[in-house]
Formats: C-alpha cells, structure tokens, sequence
C-alpha cells in the first residue's frame, strides 16, 4: 500500500496509508522508493495499530 510520513521522531516513524492493511504489532515492515528503481529505503516493527 501507498502512503506518506506523517510524523518522524528520533527512531519512531507514523505513516498515513491510502489503503487500509491488517498488520500486527511485532511483524517486520519494509519501505521502499522508487528511485529510477525500487530501492529498500527502511524497515522496522511495527508497534502499535492505527484508528
């Protein structure tokens, strides 16, 4: 799913998704760009569920 950075502090990122996603906290997440091609720009775990 697509989305923006809403917020960025310290080691903790909020994104804002444009597509609702089932995801539980502790799983492992990937972000990547497109840069010319797809590049892995981060990763973390997820923790904490959105609204």
């Amino acid at each position: 799913a697509s989305g923006k950075v809403t917020s960025a502090r310290g080691d903790d990122v909020e994104l804002s998704l444009n597509r609702a996603v089932t995801v539980f906290p502790g799983s492992r997440v990937a972000i990547s760009r497109r840069l010319n091609a797809w590049r892995l720009i981060g990763y973390g775990i997820v923790e904490a569920g959105g609204r």
